[in-house]
């Protein structure tokens, strides 16, 4: 056995040192609340420091289901232009409901349904009653933030202009 697992450590070693600084990473797959998503940024200032140069962000998924409507709200952080998440820095709330009207010009009405990694609140957040509307194939305004099909989860770089 002691053979093998030095063979393995060495065989890793090995590989470790041929992969290139700039090859990327494999892709894994995406999280439930990515498929079919529309992305969307909004400022999280109440996690920002005193102090501290860093930024927080959510990081929303909305999934449009027919009238069903989920959002998926992650803390992120923007360090030196960087965007960047982390198990550690927070947790994801979601929320589920339903559009009353129409994505042409209707209504999302959320209730908390949870958040992984967060302490649980100690009564529920207030439901969220928002204006959604279809700005273009790909965009929707669900109150004040955009959404994006066309945006990526977890982009390298900080939102601009939120």
């Amino acid at each position: 056995m002691k053979g093998l697992t030095g063979f393995v450590l060495v065989a890793t070693l090995y590989a470790c040192a041929l992969a290139r600084a700039d090859e990327t990473p494999p892709l894994r797959p995406p999280l439930p609340w990515h498929v079919n998503a529309y992305i969307g940024f909004e400022r999280a200032a109440e996690f920002d420091q005193a102090g501290m140069p860093e930024r927080w962000y959510y990081q929303n998924a909305l999934q449009i289901e027919g009238a069903r409507v989920k959002l998926h709200k992650q803390t992120v952080v923007c360090k030196a232009g960087r965007l960047y998440s982390s198990e550690g820095d927070g947790g994801a709330m979601s929320y589920e409901g339903e559009m009353l009207g129409s994505l042409e010009e209707g209504r999302a009405v959320l209730r908390y349904a949870g958040c992984d990694q967060c302490i649980p609140p100690a009564t529920a957040p207030e439901p969220l009653n928002l204006p959604i509307r279809r700005v273009s194939p790909s965009v929707i305004l669900l109150g004040s933030v955009s959404y994006s099909r066309e945006a990526e989860p977890y982009p390298k770089h900080c939102p601009s202009g939120v």
